[in-house]
């Protein structure tokens, strides 16, 4: 039975075969070993001006075009990549009806823009380690602008099978030039995507990920980096690991309040920071954490 993650994004049983439609393919990922593509017709996204990268850019494959054979191979790639957590091959699942040649120019069109410093960015959304986490970062007019000709957009993270439905939108969208491209404010969040999944897989311990709480590590890691001036990116997650463990008691635990402007002026490391804890302290935090979980937990399911 379909879970719901959070309009349009939904949990699937893995698809038992490909049906009609699109996968988006890695060519970077591929190793001629686990997938023979000679078989197969892959439609190259190439934005202008991409010159030597074009090794870099996706591709795209219309499954009308692939035999049975084939289809198998590609969904026991899929399946398999995801279980090892390999760097993916299969990419995405598109559903549309729009020529291929439309879906492959548009993908094309959403790879470069700015990085918000005066420079050029390439944007590998495709990936679904990225596209996991733009399904909740981006504005719904911007993920309608992102999928374009696609009604929904289906990929694999952290084992698992989902599905992304284009947003509807109540009215049309302002016309922008590049609607569906990450904003100033958001950019810092998609450079970051690496260090939100390490963190989401060390809190997760042995059970799975889950991007519940993407948003409260996204934040951490900007203030361990933005007021804290934590250098080192293994600091940073580490703060940030201690935020979405304890949430709120350990960023308001009193001794951590008093050291804070000692580590954001260099004088003093998180390491230290942390070190000022006691075993109470630490028992404490966790005791709070419980009991803010379980009250948060009781309110969603209308128990108080």
């Amino acid at each position: 039975m379909a879970a719901p993650i959070g309009n349009p994004l939904t949990q699937l049983p893995w698809p038992q075969a490909w049906g009609d439609g699109y996968l988006v393919l890695d060519p970077l990922n591929h190793d001629p070993i686990l997938a023979d593509l000679s078989a197969l017709t892959l439609h190259q996204c190439l934005p202008a001006g991409i010159g030597d990268n074009a090794h870099l850019m996706p591709a795209v494959v219309e499954l009308a075009t692939v035999s049975p054979a084939d289809r198998q191979m590609l969904l026991n790639v899929a399946q398999d990549e995801a279980a090892r957590g390999d760097p993916p091959l299969i990419c995405a699942w598109l559903q549309s009806v729009a020529p291929v040649q439309e879906v492959s120019s548009h993908l094309a069109s959403c790879l470069t823009g700015t990085d918000h410093a005066g420079g050029h960015a390439l944007w590998r959304f495709y990936d679904p380690r990225v596209f996991a986490h733009m399904t909740w970062l981006l504005r719904p007019v911007q993920l309608h602008a992102l999928l374009g000709p696609s009604e929904s957009w289906g990929f694999a993270w952290a084992g698992d099978w989902y599905q992304f439905a284009r947003p509807t939108l109540a009215e049309a969208p302002p016309t922008l030039p590049r609607p569906w491209w990450p904003d100033a404010r958001q950019w810092p969040t998609v450079e970051q995507t690496a260090d939100i999944a390490q963190v989401l897989t060390r809190i997760a311990g042995r059970n799975k990920p889950s991007l519940a709480q993407a948003r409260t590590v996204d934040r951490a890691l900007r203030h361990a980096d933005e007021v804290l001036h934590l250098t080192l990116p293994a600091d940073r997650r580490h703060y940030a690991t201690h935020v979405a463990a304890f949430g709120q008691p350990f960023e308001d635990q009193p001794k951590l309040q008093a050291a804070w402007p000692a580590v954001a002026a260099g004088e003093m490391t998180l390491r230290q920071a942390l070190g000022s804890l006691s075993s109470d302290d630490w028992e404490l935090m966790k005791i709070m954490a419980q009991h803010a979980r379980q009250i948060s937990s009781e309110r969603h399911h209308g128990h108080v």
